[in-house]
């Protein structure tokens, strides 16, 4: 026997439990609604999805939805009537979770938005967009197939191991940097105490309560973590690319196609690395610009501005951009 609501098409009338003869914890009254409630109803006010009649347990003070059961079975009933109540649980609960950072204010969550977006916004323009061909990366990825190139005319291929040499040891060394950099956030979430009472005693004051500051090293911890990850993987890959360039069989060989299409491969897998290597040293620099957020929210959007913009430059105005692209053939640039 399931407990909790009956059939959602019928009068939705609460089933207490068959062994305790109680009410289940989301249907008692004056329950305080707990966060993953908000987040349970955010998911089915986007989707607008009503909750299936085994695992929903919704009311005027809280709605827990089961996610796996959501993927295992795609049963679902008709609780249109449920929605005004998810509606005032979202809203609810969304106010008691704000409440624990009392500092926040509209400005803060500004500066995160911004932050967040010249962070994708870069990120496409580099990536994905029209004036992606026109960067210092694009420019750099036409250097590595040149390279690729070049290697596979060569008899000795020394000077080629000693170059994927020094690219494995300066990824190798910002996932060291990143490790360090996530075992000092650690750091600073255990002397918090020690940090605010520092913040204090400065000329100006900073105002900011241990929930705050727990808040902003965690979201710094999150971009060395995804920083570690790309360097990682980009390490991985520069291991592959010497392998793939080991494999490169000379010119002079019965097969000169298989071995320009396998200089092409090492090509890509080098291209492939340099990408992610390049997101974690993106990572690193909108890093800088997280860190004003420690003084102010406006010094914050301020800080992301100025992190950008130099990218900006650096990537479509530089003089290293020229000096990428005066190496390269009229048609590769």
């Amino acid at each position: 026997m399931q407990f909790g609501y009956q059939n959602c098409s019928q009068e939705r009338t609460p089933v207490v439990h068959p062994q305790t003869n109680k009410l289940p914890n989301a249907l008692r009254p004056n329950r305080t609604p707990h966060l993953a409630d908000t987040y349970s109803c955010l998911l089915l006010l986007y989707l607008r999805v009503p909750p299936f009649d085994h695992r929903a347990k919704c009311c005027g003070a809280a709605c827990r939805l089961d996610f796996f059961n959501i993927l295992r079975k795609r049963h679902f009933c008709n609780a249109a009537n449920t929605i005004p109540h998810l509606r005032f649980n979202l809203w609810k609960g969304t106010l008691q979770s704000m409440s624990m950072f009392p500092n926040l204010n509209i400005l803060d969550g500004i500066a995160i938005l911004w932050f967040i977006i010249v962070w994708i916004s870069y990120a496409y323009l580099l990536d994905h967009s029209k004036y992606a061909n026109r960067s210092l990366s694009a420019a750099m990825d036409q250097q590595r197939r040149a390279w690729m190139n070049t290697m596979y005319q060569r008899e000795l291929r020394i000077v080629d191991t000693s170059i994927m040499a020094g690219l494995q040891q300066g990824t190798a060394f910002f996932a060291s940097t990143s490790i360090f950099a996530i075992g000092g956030t650690f750091a600073l979430l255990n002397a918090a105490e020690e940090v605010l009472d520092v913040f204090s005693h400065l000329p100006y004051a900073i105002e900011m309560t241990r929930a705050e500051w727990e808040t902003k090293i965690i979201g710094l911890l999150t971009i060395y973590a995804y920083a570690f990850f790309k360097f990682g993987w980009a390490y991985r890959l520069f291991n592959y690319a010497s392998m793939l360039v080991g494999a490169v069989p000379a010119k002079e060989e019965p097969m000169p196609q298989h071995a320009k299409l396998a200089a092409q491969s090492a090509a890509d897998m080098t291209i492939l690395a340099g990408i992610h290597f390049n997101r974690g040293l993106r990572a690193f620099f909108f890093a800088m610009g997280f860190l004003g957020w420690f003084i102010s929210a406006s010094l914050f959007i301020v800080t992301s501005t100025l992190v950008v913009l130099v990218l900006l430059r650096r990537q479509f105005w530089s003089a290293s951009l020229q000096a990428a692209r005066a190496g390269l053939h009229e048609d590769e640039a």
